[in-house]
């Protein structure tokens, strides 16, 4: 039997740690193979590889607008944007302008969710893609293969160009290897090495990759001797060039790793790196050859072409076994070995279980579906389902694949066992008691045996923010596998966040507790219900006088009434705050007059008695009506808040508060904060409008003030502060952009005015603009029209922007248009009169903005990409808005006036049925009478036809789309974006 319980959270904030790094820029050296000496004696980091210089893009400065045609500007690659490969000594730099040429030109195609994701664990992938990693070691330079079976490892071509011995080195062999093909154009090599006793590592899915995802990178950078280095990053591009499938990476990769494996969080490959971008302001940017196209020349590099399975040979099942969810994640083996020798005892089925199974020659693992039993077939969430209906004993399971749109035959059926529930004796618990956080050691204190917990429990549990419970549990295989409820409600695990939630919400009452646990992968039965009691807490104190305490010059010593009523008749007439007045309460009800006592005044933060905490939050209360409450630290805890004992704090005897006249900046110059020197000229310097960062602060005039060193402000109507204060400075640095108050009191003759009027000031944003649209201004005959709103603006770019036409711009965040200054591509800041879009080239663009802010600049925003039209391209036309149009009888069909009524009118929902219609507001028509519309993307048709009409009035209520194309010159256009309205009930 074990007495078990859990603390709470600590009641002090964790510590936390940092750690930063600088990167240092250095001359970007792609591909990956430095020289390395055969002879030297591991581990060695040669700091100077004898490889070829490589060649430095030149610098570009912002700030001169000057750019130069073979650079990157602000990331876009230009025409003449250079990769590079390294070689051996004494050869020429191969720049691969082709690649960057197609980048610069080719879209980022969309990619599908890899079918049926697990959770990995990354660190357990590394481990099995090292374990298969070995240095490339040749006569001239260095580089990285990994093991695919049968003796063969597969590297980058350049890395084994220039001929000669080729060694396989690792931690465990050094083996002489032969080259077994080679391929130029996709960089690809094959090398044969024998006796290495490793295991192949396996490949992707490459289909189910996901721009944005974890990749990893193994390798020897630098000629790094011994294991295998491991970088990690993101999946950045697809690329495929030249019928070559590449892959782009920011994982950082230097000389040495060509030929390494790029691989996911699981240790499955996905590629061979082979390039990395050069330049020295740019890092990150690494290419790897493809899984698809490794594939796809692996059988010319071995001599044969059996490499993949053919379209319609059916697939094969090699195991099966169950994934289990641990709380976070579901975990299931990771090899079908694995899988196969955890399914020996049989599958468990029900909640936390589910399936994997392993299959060969699958093409696509979105067009698999499976069946139980020869019954029917399933995919997605049904093959879960179908699962979980599974009796124990026996079963098949058989798999098959949709390719070029046509089923294949069912796979082998494959036999598997789901297990039975096995009869298992439920835990049982003893006895349930409080534990109680003692303030004084800050720990969780409980009874230290069963019997005391039930002796302690048998009066009863309390709860709330200082009580817990304890339970004594026999019966207990593994801790970490049991679970409790109360009342029969939810299971919850002592760690989780539920424990404490839970019991706190118990009533005071009678209450049950239960126990389960977890045993070889089934559940318990749960425990026999366990009866306590949650007791009503001790009545508080109460308060019963209230009154002042006066500090005697003559005596020296603080004087108070002698009795309870005397202090109750003192008090009706006010207490007084202030350096001679003090705080004095009469209580009744107290367990014992020496426990802790803790007051707090209109229910603000509790402090103790006979502090100069509590004194201090005294002195803080203003003239005016407050509240004061007690509670008590009992044997067992704090008792709740007495009930509120109302009082009065007088106002002071000279109750005229200073008076603010203005406020203004400090700047600090490095020495000392200098700003305005005149009451006129703090006045005039901000306009009442401040900066609140790192070196600024603030100054202002006072009128009637008699001593400074006796102010005290607040701003918001905050905590007080003196002026120069840390508090000054942290409550200064905390107001966030827009309007503010400041105001003012003094202490005088012991007792502090009232606080001055608010003086209202505003704090400057520092914080970048946002562009929210980009887009052409509308033209209507001769004259040009600027959009309603930035959704009609953003809708109207959709297509492209004509670049010989005048453009608009929506931002969010702009105090003054005036000061902002605009960039297109990265290029030189210009005001809005000096930005044109004539000479951009077809093809994407961006633009950013920023403002000048009392002589600051704020950063530039984040770059809005537009896309500028091939001369003659057509613009779609566009739906703005839709609403309703009625039938007024004699009258006809009406509508709104215009179209800002329209939208309006439209965003309440369309009603349909007889009497109703609709009515758009469209954009970029050419010819009315050439226009055609349709809903949720179905037949087309003209306005205000006869299948206008019945399209509309059998729309059911809820959401749909509409969409419109014209007819231009013999030739439609595209359909426009879509617009969603809603419909209501008739």
């Amino acid at each position: 039997m074990r007495l078990w319980s859990r603390p709470r959270l600590s009641r002090s904030a964790p510590g936390r740690t940092s750690a930063g790094a600088t990167r240092i820029p250095v001359s970007l050296r792609p591909i990956f193979r430095p020289t390395v000496d055969r002879d030297a004696a591991p581990p060695v980091l040669l700091e100077r590889p004898r490889v070829s210089p490589v060649a430095v893009m030149p610098r570009y400065s912002r700030r001169s607008g000057g750019h130069h045609p073979a650079i990157f500007r602000r990331g876009c690659f230009t025409e003449r944007a250079q990769m590079a490969l390294l070689r051996q000594p004494n050869r020429a730099v191969l720049i691969v302008a082709a690649v960057l040429l197609a980048l610069a030109a080719i879209g980022q195609p969309d990619r599908v969710a890899a079918n049926d994701p697990t959770n990995c664990d990354f660190v357990d992938g590394v481990e099995r893609v090292t374990a298969a990693t070995a240095q490339v070691v040749m006569s001239d330079g260095a580089g990285t293969a990994f093991y695919i079976g049968n003796d063969e490892w597969v590297t980058a071509a350049h890395v084994v160009e220039g001929g000669g011995s080729i060694r396989l080195r690792t931690e465990a062999f050094d083996r002489e290897a032969s080259l077994v093909g080679r391929d130029v154009a996709a960089d690809l090599a094959v090398l044969r090495a024998s006796g290495t006793g490793l295991t192949a590592l396996t490949f992707g899915d490459h289909a189910g990759l996901r721009l944005g995802e974890t990749l990893g990178v193994a390798g020897y950078p630098m000629t790094v001797r011994g294991s295998p280095s491991v970088a990690s990053g993101l999946l950045s591009k697809f690329l495929s060039l030249d019928g070559i499938a590449y892959i782009q990476t920011s994982a950082e990769v230097s000389p040495g790793n060509s030929g390494g494996p790029l691989f996911t969080e699981c240790g499955l490959i996905v590629g061979v790196i082979v390039l990395k971008q050069v330049h020295e302001a740019i890092e990150g940017i690494a290419w790897a050859v493809a899984l698809p196209t490794m594939l796809d020349r692996l059988p010319q590099l071995r001599g044969d072409r059996d490499v993949t399975p053919s379209g319609g040979a059916a697939l094969t099942i090699t195991a099966i076994c169950n994934r289990q969810w641990d709380g976070e994640r579901w975990q299931r083996p990771q090899t079908s070995a694995a899988c196969r020798a955890a399914a020996e005892g049989g599958l468990h089925t029900g909640e936390g279980w589910r399936w994997i199974a392993a299959v060969r020659g699958v093409e696509d693992w979105a067009n698999v579906a499976y069946r139980f039993d020869g019954g029917p077939s399933v995919s997605g969430r049904e093959r879960w389902v179908a699962f979980d209906a599974l009796a124990p004993g026996l079963h098949t399971i058989e798999v098959r694949e949709r390719r070029a749109g046509v089923w294949q035959a069912w796979s082998a059926p494959y036999a598997f066992t789901i297990r039975g529930t096995e009869d298992l004796a439920a835990p049982s618990i003893t006895a349930v008691c409080n534990q109680w956080w003692d303030a004084t050691t800050e720990t969780w204190q409980k009874p230290e045996t069963a019997d005391a917990c039930r002796t302690e429990g048998a009066i009863g549990l309390r709860t709330g923010s200082e009580w817990h419970w304890a339970g004594a549990v026999s019966g207990v295989e593994d801790w970490a596998n049991v679970v409790y409820r109360f009342d029969g409600g939810p299971a919850f695990s002592i760690g989780s966040d539920e424990n404490g939630a839970l019991f706190d919400a118990l009533i005071p009452g009678q209450h049950t507790i239960e126990v389960r646990e977890l045993r070889g992968g089934v559940w318990t039965p749960w425990s026999a219900p366990y009866t306590f009691t949650i007791s009503v807490p001790p009545r508080p104190p109460t308060i019963t006088a209230f009154c002042n305490t006066q500090w005697d010059l003559a005596l020296g010593k603080w004087q108070e009434p002698d009795t309870e009523e005397g202090c109750r008749a003192a008090g009706v007439n006010g207490l007084r705050t202030g350096e001679h007045w003090g705080p004095r309460a009469w209580y009744r009800g107290l367990e014992d007059v020496s426990n802790p006592r803790e007051v707090r005044f209109d229910g603000g933060v509790p402090s103790r008695t006979h502090t100069g905490a509590g004194r201090a939050a005294f002195d803080a209360l203003g003239p005016g009506v407050h509240t004061i409450e007690v509670r008590e630290r009992q044997s067992r805890g704090w008792t709740a808040w007495s009930a509120p004992y109302t009082f009065t704090i007088r106002e002071p005897r000279d109750p005229t508060p200073p008076r603010i006249n203005s406020i203004c900046n400090l700047r600090w110059d490095g020495e000392q904060w200098r700003g305005p020197s005149t009451d006129g000229a703090c006045r005039a310097a901000d306009g009442g409008r401040l900066h609140a960062a790192r070196g600024w602060w603030w100054t202002g005039w006072l009128w009637n003030v008699r001593n400074f060193d006796n102010v005290a402000y607040r701003f918001d109507a905050g905590a007080p502060f003196r002026h120069g204060t840390s508090e000054d400075f942290e409550a200064f640095y905390a107001l966030d952009p827009g309007p503010h108050t400041i105001e003012v009191r003094e202490r005088r003759n012991g007792g502090w005015t009232v606080w001055s009027a608010p003086f209202n000031f505003t704090v400057r944003s520092t914080r970048a603009l946002r562009i929210t649209a980009f887009c052409n201004y509308q033209r209507v005959g001769e004259q040009w029209y600027r959009y309603p709103s930035a959704e009609a603006c953003k809708a109207s770019a959709v297509a492209g922007l004509h670049g010989g036409e005048s453009w608009d711009i929506w931002i969010t965040g702009v105090e003054n248009l005036a000061n902002v200054r605009y960039s297109i591509d990265g290029g030189p800041a210009a005001p809005e009169q000096g930005t044109s879009l004539h000479n951009l080239a077809p093809g994407e663009h961006s633009i950013e903005v920023r403002e000048q802010r009392g002589g600051q600049w704020t950063a530039w925003s984040a770059a809005y990409t537009f896309t500028i039209r091939a001369p003659g391209a057509t613009l779609a036309p566009w739906i703005a808005g839709v609403c309703n149009a009625r039938w007024v009888a004699g009258v006809g069909w009406q509508w709104p006036d215009s179209a800002e009524a329209c939208e309006v009118a439209g965003a309440a929902g369309l009603r349909t049925g007889p009497g109703r219609h609709w009515y758009p507001v469209v954009g970029g028509v050419v010819d009315w009478d050439r226009l055609v519309y349709r809903f949720d993307g179905g037949t087309p048709f003209r306005f205000a036809s006869v299948e206008d009409f019945a399209a509309f009035r059998i729309l059911t209520p809820g959401q749909h789309t509409i969409e419109v194309r014209e007819r231009r010159d013999g030739v439609w256009t595209a359909w426009s974006a879509p617009f969603t309205f809603t419909t209501r009930r008739r």
